[in-house]
């Protein structure tokens, strides 16, 4: 097993076992390789994986986003801020590739649910979910964006 899955089966176990809300433990049933293809299609679909230089203003709203998976702060914090300590706040875990993913998955551990209800957790709920956050991944306009057009492409 590579060093990435590893890091990914550890750190899911570590905040599925602390975390006793909501649906958190769905991501932690997917294979790695699954959580993988999600992880990749979420950086591909947000920014091609090139990270923007600077942080800038998500679908002209006042909320950042940052890094190569255009993460919020609040969903960084809703997250539960992982490796804050190790990394160093927010701005830098959103432009470090591991901890930006270990952001995502903790943040479906704690949120993650069958946002489009279809009866299966999957890569298309981590996405809806990250687009959308846990309070409208639900939401139909998602799947008008370019972000959700890419994402399934590359999905395919």
């Amino acid at each position: 097993m590579n060093t990435f899955m590893f890091s990914i089966i550890s750190y899911v176990a570590v905040v599925a076992s602390a975390v006793t809300i909501g649906d958190g433990g769905l991501i932690a049933r997917m294979s790695d390789a699954a959580v993988k293809k999600c992880l990749d299609c979420i950086c591909q679909a947000s920014t091609k994986c090139i990270p923007p230089k600077e942080c800038w203003k998500a679908n002209d709203t006042d909320v950042l986003v940052c890094g190569a998976y255009l993460i919020s702060e609040k969903y960084w914090i809703d997250a539960g801020e992982p490796f804050d300590r190790e990394v160093g706040g927010y701005f830098k875990c959103a432009y470090h590739k591991i901890c930006a993913e270990n952001t995502i998955i903790a943040y479906n551990t704690r949120h993650g649910r069958d946002c489009d209800g279809n009866g299966v957790y999957d890569c298309l709920d981590i996405g809806l979910m990250h687009h959308g956050e846990k309070d409208n991944c639900e939401n139909p306009w998602i799947k008008t964006t370019d972000f959700w057009k890419d994402y399934t492409i590359c999905l395919s």
